[in-house]
C-alpha cells in the first residue's frame, strides 16, 4: 500500500511540474490599439497612427506625418498571422507633391 501512495505522489508531482505555454509563445499586439502620436519625429512635422483589432489575427493601422498642416506621407498597415507567423503590411500611398 504504501508503495502504491508513493507511486501515486509521484506521478502527480512529474504531472504539476509539465510546462505549460507562456504568453511568449502569443504575442500580443493589444498594446496597438488606440492614436499614437510618434514623440521622435522632427520639430517641423508630426506623426500619427492609428490601429484597430479586426480579429486575434488581425490589426489594421494607418499612419501619416503633417509637415506645414499639410500630410507629407501615409501608410496603411496591417499586422497578420499567417502560417503561425506574424506579418507586417506596409502600403504606402503617393502624395502629390507641390
Amino acid at each position: 500500500m504504501k508503495l502504491f501512495l508513493f507511486l501515486l505522489l509521484f506521478i502527480f508531482s512529474l504531472n504539476s511540474c509539465e510546462s505549460t505555454k507562456t504568453s511568449v509563445d502569443k504575442p500580443s499586439f493589444d498594446f496597438l490599439v488606440g492614436e499614437w502620436i510618434i514623440t521622435n519625429e522632427k520639430s517641423d512635422r508630426k506623426t500619427f497612427e492609428s490601429w484597430k483589432k479586426v480579429d486575434k489575427n488581425t490589426f489594421l493601422g494607418c499612419g501619416f506625418t503633417i509637415k506645414n498642416n499639410d500630410t507629407i506621407s501615409q501608410e496603411h498597415l496591417t499586422i497578420t498571422k499567417i502560417d503561425y507567423k506574424w506579418i507586417l503590411i506596409v502600403n504606402l500611398e503617393k502624395l502629390k507633391t507641390r
